[in-house]
């Protein structure tokens, strides 16, 4: 995972497993910002091949239309 940074903020980090990561937001040393633009960019990456099968298949398009069309009642 690459965390995007400023230079000025010690430039682009290399984050190699979830123990490191972890280890250095505890240690402070990314920034909460940093590291919440970062997952939500590498999760819309990792949904996005989901999103263009709603969106291109006939078939999941109806019935992500169906479920779209369901009304809570609580």
């Amino acid at each position: 995972m690459i965390i995007p940074r400023q230079e000025e903020h010690g430039g682009n980090l290399k984050v190699g497993s979830y123990q490191e990561l972890q280890s250095l937001y505890q240690e402070n040393k990314i920034h909460p910002q940093d590291l919440k633009k970062s997952v939500a960019n590498y999760l819309n990456q990792f949904l996005a091949p989901v999103r263009d099968h709603f969106e291109n298949d006939n078939e999941a398009k109806k019935l992500k239309e169906e479920v779209e069309s369901y009304t809570i009642t609580r």
